[in-house]
């Protein structure tokens, strides 16, 4: 198991790969920053997934502006799906693996100071349902 933690919310797609006047997708300055965020926070950690493993993550996204002033939540804010994609192709690439092993995700988006913590475990294949 690897724990992951950053003290920033997870970077959307729109702000991680906006378009140029062209209509091509780059990733951005931001983009960069937060790949090299995640890679400082890995280190030399790797996760060693065996050819008889699956891999299942399990995230916990804070942001700042989750709910309105009446409790509700903001409908057109922080798409938690939309939050995932660069958090878990930079993560298992700084990792060792390919993203394409992990089978289940488990997400969970919350009020609070931004930050952003990832769990990576490893399971045998004999596991699966």
């Amino acid at each position: 198991m690897i724990t992951i933690t950053l003290d920033r919310s997870p970077l959307s797609m729109n702000s991680a790969y906006p378009s140029s006047k062209s209509g091509r997708r780059f990733l951005s300055q931001d983009g960069k920053e937060y790949k090299k965020q995640i890679e400082l926070a890995i280190g030399n950690k790797r996760l060693d997934v065996k050819s008889n493993q699956y891999v299942t993550a399990e995230v916990h996204c804070y942001f700042k502006d989750v709910f309105n002033k009446d409790g509700s939540i903001k409908k057109r804010k922080h798409d938690l799906d939309n939050h995932l994609k660069l958090l878990f192709d930079s993560a298992s690439s700084c990792l060792g693996f390919d993203d394409s092993l992990i089978m289940s995700i488990e997400a969970h988006k919350r009020q609070g100071e931004p930050k952003t913590i990832l769990i990576l475990r490893t399971h045998s294949l004999s596991s699966l349902d």
